[in-house]
């Protein structure tokens, strides 16, 4: 981006409009001369600038109606420049915004050196590329019309046309397809206005090229040369470039034409993409468009794209998201010098250690440690002297690609449908409240990506009007069959009904949910509690790293034995990151007398079995964790921490 910094003894802002004028004059000490609404009138601006002419810049920001005030400064002889509207919608925002405070804004800019400059288009050549972006407009609004068409066939289960409506025959056509008048009509008035853009379009392409050919003859016949570029792309091009000269170097003319990725960075970390919008939208759709068009039936232009995406890097490949890459740069960082440090003394001698900073990453297996431990705290309170149940619900193997694009929108929606379902079964034994704790695993025992929800039922319901406790069976919660057919009914309609979901063609007919008895549950607090916040792979599992490959070892599911898995280490590491979740999704969620708001309920119902709990009174509180200092055995405590600037 340039700015404007010549000096000038004044600088003018005007704040445009239609209608009226807001014109604010400062002189170079920034004291403000004029200050004065006026009409859009050229005689008006001429009374207040005229004193000032060879001693004055003007400058207005690139909204629709700057051309007369661009001539008129020509005419005049005045300085004129053209602001960015994109950037100085982001230089001059504030609390209070009106034309009075905009226009001596825009004058402070000049003043200062830091009005963004636009182009100023060249006024002969300015209506042919206004001309053509309006052709784009109209040819945009027949391809709707011809859609429209497409779209009636298949309301009234017509059979796909296959005639091309560029031609006039094919239109003709159309014009007794349907055998109700009224939706005759309708396709009669896309006909219609299909045959005057047809017309009409032609007439302008020939007109714009002709005009093309009078300015710029070689430029116009150079860009017919190159594969994939015809008439309308190479209007397009010479029309919306105007100078070229004017591009200092290819990156930056690549970068007006928006084919270059966007990059928002600070203090070394990259906050995604912002300034999409900043360049010319028309040359974007022509590049793209043009390469488009070179592929098709061109095989040196197919093995040249070939070979630049494998000179590529093999990591642009993968779809690495916003939360992936967070993950990575946590554990990159992680005990790290970069990380920080804390400083830490012991309380008895004059000891003292500096230890590396964790990153606290939940996907970081060196981390959750003491996240785990606090979390099975909190369950095993909560247990009752009951039999719990296991229920898994798991999603198909047809359903995982969604779940690896869409991982944002589908496992939320895998706790509600499982949720609800969970409690409308209840509610036809018309037996009271069901409590259970739901766990998301992502993974099978291989790391594939395996998506399914453990939860842990309580045998029994509470009824809050009665309190009164209802025990369970001790072998039976609900039909598994039952479960999944309902699981699988309800999550299909989920997705159909979400925005950001579609289905694919092959679902299964058949679902699987697993329903059995675990006795008092405890042990599957600990199976969970292992696999919920330590990780997908634990260290201890990797056998071997080399230069290309890691190898690490699974136990079977159905012999229980050892086995191993050997992987190049690129797809060994997307293999572990295809299992970071999404920022903010809570994988382990309580429900019914279980959840976080229903504490009183919970303590009623320790009450009512308080007997049988006796067994349960042996947890002790949690403790604190200490570190010990070696000289002494004395404990230590944290004195400083201290992070890299």
């Amino acid at each position: 981006m340039n700015f404007y910094n010549n000096a000038h003894p004044y600088y003018c802002g005007i704040n445009l409009h239609a209608r009226i004028l807001y014109v604010c004059i400062i002189d170079l000490q920034g004291e403000i001369v004029l200050h004065q609404k006026i009409a859009a009138d050229k005689e008006a601006l001429l009374t207040l600038l005229e004193s000032y002419i060879g001693n004055i810049v003007v400058g207005v920001e690139c909204m629709h109606c700057w051309y007369w005030v661009s001539d008129w400064c020509h005419e005049k002889g005045i300085d004129f420049v053209l602001g960015h509207a994109l950037y100085m919608k982001a230089i001059h925002g504030g609390k209070a915004k009106n034309d009075k405070i905009d226009s001596f804004k825009i004058a402070c800019l000049l003043r200062g050196g830091n009005f963004p400059l636009a182009y100023t288009y060249p006024k002969a050549m300015r209506a042919d590329r206004d001309l053509l972006r309006r052709r784009t407009k109209i040819v945009r609004h027949g391809a709707m019309l011809k859609a429209h068409v497409a779209n009636t066939n298949s309301q009234y289960n017509l059979p796909a046309t296959e005639l091309n409506l560029k031609n006039i025959s094919a239109r003709q056509q159309l014009r007794q397809q349907f055998d109700d008048p009224i939706v005759q009509r309708n396709i009669d008035m896309d006909m219609a206005l299909l045959d005057f853009y047809a017309k009409e379009l032609a007439q302008v392409e020939w007109f714009i090229e002709q005009q093309a050919k009078a300015m710029q003859p070689a430029h116009l016949s150079i860009l017919r040369t190159v594969p994939g570029i015809g008439k309308i792309l190479a209007l397009t091009i010479l029309f919306e470039i105007g100078d070229i000269e004017r591009f200092e170097s290819v990156q930056k003319f690549a970068s007006y034409s928006r084919l270059i990725k966007c990059k928002a960075e600070s203090a070394g970390k990259t906050y995604g993409t912002q300034g999409n919008k900043i360049g010319n939208s028309h040359l974007k759709w022509a590049f793209s468009e043009a390469a488009v068009l070179n592929l098709r039936g061109n095989d040196k232009a197919r093995a040249y794209l070939n070979r630049l995406q494998k000179r590529m890097s093999k990591g642009q490949q993968y779809n690495l998201n916003n939360d992936v890459r967070r993950a990575i740069h946590a554990l990159l960082r992680c005990q790290t010098e970069q990380q920080g440090s804390s400083k830490w003394q012991c309380r008895h001698c004059p000891h003292q250690e500096v230890t590396p900073l964790s990153c606290g990453h939940r996907f970081c297996p060196q981390c959750q440690q003491r996240t785990a431990s606090q979390w099975l705290w909190r369950q095993q309170s909560k247990l009752l002297p009951t039999t719990y149940f296991m229920v898994t619900f798991t999603l198909p193997y047809e359903l995982r690609p969604l779940a690896a694009s869409h991982p944002r929108h589908l496992y939320p929606l895998m706790f509600k449908v499982s949720a609800q379902i969970l409690k409308d079964f209840a509610a036809k034994q018309n037996q009271g409240e069901l409590g259970f704790t739901s766990v998301l695993h992502t993974h099978s025992r291989q790391r594939n990506l395996h998506p399914h929800l453990h939860i842990l039922v309580a045998g029994g319901r509470y009824d809050a009007s009665k309190k009164h406790w209802h025990k369970g069976k001790k072998d039976y919660l609900f039909n598994a069959f039952a479960l999944a057919n309902v699981w699988r009914a309800r999550m299909l309609d989920a997705i159909n009904q979400h925005p950001s979901l579609s289905l694919t063609n092959h679902i299964p007919a058949k679902w699987i949910v697993d329903c059995r008895a675990v006795g008092e549950g405890l042990p599957t607090l600990k199976y969970l509690s292992r696999y919920l916040y330590r990780g997908v792979l634990p260290d201890k599992d990797i056998i071997n790293i080399t230069k290309d490959n890691v190898t690490f070892r699974y136990r079977d599911g159905q012999t229980n034995h050892w086995k191993q898995r050997t992987l190049p280490t690129l797809k060994f590491l997307m293999l572990m990151l295809q299992h970071v979740l999404p920022k903010g999704l809570q994988r382990a969620r309580d429900y019914g007398f279980l959840r976080g708001n229903a504490k009183a309920i919970l303590h009623q119902i320790q009450c009512l079995l308080l007997p049988l709990l006796q067994l349960l009174l042996g947890i002790e509180p949690m403790s604190q964790p200490t570190r010990t200092c070696p000289c002494c055995q004395h404990s230590m405590q944290c004195i400083g921490i201290s992070r890299p600037r």
